[in-house]
């Protein structure tokens, strides 16, 4: 709580959090996720002051099905930031996990370089990520819950009406797109 009232005083809208995955087994390898985090209630607190959260989830460990990641997916929804970066696991060329996914054969064949960037399935896994990757956003941004917490009346204001037609614009253009 001192650090968001300071990050509040020092004018700091928006704080990165990196959630990663919610499968136990991956929690305890990237030890990033504590057992007594309580995301919900923080997200809560920092709103309250006026900071706003992006929540991070990856997907496509090599050892979760489409069952874990629908379970990182409702944790998202559970913890309610007030924005979600859902990212595909993706072993960057030159690091030693992209060694190690090469050694094992499990990269994909012909990837160009500008597909590295977590929005691309880079590596084989025995679900589809990228279509994964799409619905969760869907399930995320188009909830009853997050529209109501809008305020519109600001949204439509002089300045803040574009803004909301360019995020209809850009959303309804990557459903279009793919």
């Amino acid at each position: 709580d001192e650090l968001i009232a300071k990050f509040a005083a020092a004018n700091i809208r928006l704080v990165y959090f990196g959630m990663e995955s919610v499968n136990k087994k991956n929690r305890d390898r990237l030890q990033k996720i504590k057992e007594e985090y309580d995301p919900p209630a923080l997200f809560e607190r920092m709103r309250a002051k006026g900071v706003h959260s992006v929540g991070s989830y990856i997907f496509g460990f090599e050892n979760e099905d489409e069952s874990d990641m629908l379970e990182t997916v409702d944790a998202s929804l559970r913890d309610s930031p007030s924005m979600v970066k859902y990212n595909i696991l993706t072993p960057y060329p030159g690091t030693k996990f992209y060694d190690g996914y090469a050694a094992k054969g499990r990269l994909r064949p012909g990837v160009p370089l500008w597909h590295y960037d977590n929005s691309h399935q880079t590596m084989e896994h025995r679900v589809d990520c990228r279509k994964f990757f799409r619905s969760a956003y869907r399930r995320f941004y188009f909830r009853p819950s997050l529209l109501a917490r809008i305020e519109w009346s600001s949204f439509f204001s002089r300045r803040k009406g574009v803004f909301l037609m360019t995020f209809v614009h850009h959303l309804l253009m990557r459903e279009l797109l793919g």
